[in-house]
């Protein structure tokens, strides 16, 4: 089954949970997933559509079945003759007598061209309930991942923000100080406190970022989070294997369960063409009657008792319905060249996100190194403008630079890091490949 390998990493995950530490306060991305797989109303509703899409399979056995039907009647005969000349010997008067009837009728299927393509497409159509219900959980990975490390990124932007904000309130503060005392221009205070009132509507861009984004979790998890578990600095930086995209992309048109739905849909759209051609052919059914009447009385005055059994083939031959037939198959056959459509904008649309997510690893681990060099750069660099401005050297101008270019370095630097996370999983989602387990091991990077 599609949705065995979409839960074997289940027990991994659950071990998992019992292994954090007791009265933990920050929520990881294990605890955070596993609230989403119980509130989150768009996998339940998959879900739901799951079980229901499985009962196709039943309903069209049943119509390969005997059909086995049982009647019964009880009646109450009034029967009035009269003397006819021509029939001598012909009882006349009036009869009142009950009579009772029972019945027992049993059809089978021997050929029905359209109950045997009707099984087909019900095969076609668990296949592809299967495969959009493991598509489901593995898309909920992915918006628990976005979501949750969507909302990090917020607080760390606030943060810099924040702490941005504050050095500039310093760097103006001084700007102030050495105006009065004639070591600095008015310039200066005026570059300053406009960079602070800039630094003030970032603080509160970003704090709309964050509420926005913890509602964007909230969605997912039916209450509001609490203090998130982050990434921490020893992260390591994977590379993808095989390190060959053209193997990606091929496990993914073969693998991606999204794309096996489209398949299966294509698939049950095709065998719904012949169901419906199959309305042309004869039908052939085995029938069979076991019939008991018991009448208490009749015109000669003395109950009957009879049993009939009858046994045989019917054959049924359509022969005109007014063009009905031919008008359905050809609107099925516009509805199958469509689900093939559909099927090539997905595998098309898959293999591009398919290279997008491995280049986003390949080339988001090179970033994360890039920015961590940058980081130590800039911090050195602000010391150095610091230690300028306070002999003379540097303006405070080039201090709130240095400042800028240090914050947006850090907050680069966790962004970067996070789409870093978010590229190994969304590899893994085109790859087909996705399970708990790789929440379990990004979860492990977590602190």
């Amino acid at each position: 089954m599609l949705t065995q390998r979409f839960c074997k990493g289940l027990p991994v995950l659950l071990a998992a949970l019992l292994l954090l530490p007791a009265g933990a306060k920050a929520e990881d991305l294990v605890a955070v997933y596993n609230l989403a797989r119980q509130n989150d109303p768009k996998f339940r509703a998959a879900e739901s559509n799951y079980l229901a899409g499985l009962q196709k399979l039943p309903q069209a056995r049943a119509t390969l079945m005997p059909t086995l039907n049982a009647r019964a009647a009880r009646d109450r005969n009034d029967t009035e003759t009269v003397t006819d000349a021509f029939i001598p010997g012909r009882p006349s008067g009036r009869f009142e007598f009950s009579s009772s009837e029972y019945s027992l009728s049993l059809s089978q299927p021997v050929y029905n061209g359209v109950v045997f393509a009707g099984l087909k497409q019900a095969k076609a159509e668990v296949r592809r309930a299967e495969a959009e219900y493991a598509a489901a959980g593995q898309d909920m990975m992915r918006r628990v991942a976005e979501a949750y490390f969507g909302l990090l990124a917020a607080q760390d932007s606030l943060d810099f923000a924040r702490a941005e904000k504050r050095t500039i309130q310093r760097q103006l503060e001084s700007a102030e100080g050495r105006l009065k005392v004639g070591l600095t221009t008015i310039t200066d205070v005026h570059d300053a406190r406009a960079r602070y009132e800039i630094a003030s509507a970032q603080e509160i861009e970003a704090d709309n970022q964050l509420q926005d984004q913890r509602e964007a979790l909230r969605e997912l998890i039916a209450r509001a989070p609490g203090t998130l578990s982050r990434v921490g600095t020893a992260m390591p930086l994977v590379t993808p294997e095989p390190a060959d995209i053209d193997q990606w992309v091929e496990q993914s048109v073969a693998q991606n369960y999204s794309l096996l739905a489209k398949r299966e849909a294509a698939e049950s759209a095709r065998e719904e063409v012949k169901r419906l051609q199959a309305g042309h052919y004869p039908t052939l059914d085995l029938v069979g009657t076991r019939t008991r009447n018991d009448a208490d009385g009749s015109i000669t005055g003395t109950g009957i008792r009879s049993d009939n059994t009858v046994v045989g083939l019917q054959l049924n031959v359509p022969l005109y319905q007014g063009g009905l037939v031919s008008a359905r198959t050809e609107e099925a056959s516009h509805r199958f060249d469509a689900a093939q459509q559909e099927l090539e904008a997905s595998r098309r649309q898959i293999e591009r996100s398919t290279r997008a997510a491995y280049l986003g690893v390949a080339g988001g681990a090179a970033k994360v190194t890039a920015l961590l060099q940058a980081v130590t750069a800039g911090e050195s660099a602000l010391a150095a403008k610091t230690e300028g401005f306070a002999a003379g050297v540097n303006t405070n101008l080039e201090v709130l630079d240095a400042s800028r270019d240090l914050f947006r370095a850090k907050r680069d630097l966790a962004s970067a890091r996070y789409d870093y996370l978010l590229n190994l999983l969304r590899l893994k989602l085109a790859a087909g490949t996705l399970s708990e387990t790789d929440l379990v091991q990004i979860n492990g990077w977590l602190q």
